[in-house]
């Protein structure tokens, strides 16, 4: 069985009780008690919020592993083919002559 989130008996309902009959020692105690758990719960929150944070972090860096290994195997196939290919034919098959450009684009004027 789940613990319950609240008491059976909300605490303000004890001190006003302890209060009515007298009791000022009991009700400070219930008081003091009563926001005690209130900073655990916040502080609960707090660490709850912290995790998140961390579990988030830990998850970007998974991603980024997984990322950074599918490079190398990416740039290893590059290597590979740039090895079985003849860069001059490459590069000079699919650009023009510089003969044929116009003479504005060496000497800068425009």
């Amino acid at each position: 069985m789940p613990f319950p989130l609240r008491l059976p008996d909300p605490p303000l309902m004890w001190i006003e009780q302890a209060i009515q009959q007298g009791h000022n020692d009991i009700a400070k105690i219930y008081a003091q008690n009563a926001i005690r758990k209130q900073n655990e719960r916040l502080n609960l929150l707090r660490l709850g919020s912290r995790i998140d944070a961390v579990a988030s972090r830990v998850q970007t860096a998974v991603t980024m592993r997984q990322v950074t290994g599918s490079m190398m195997n990416v740039v290893k196939g590059m290597d590979q083919a740039m090895k079985a290919m003849d860069l001059e034919k490459v590069c000079c098959s699919n650009f023009p002559p510089l003969t044929s450009l116009p003479s504005l684009y060496f000497t800068g004027q425009c």
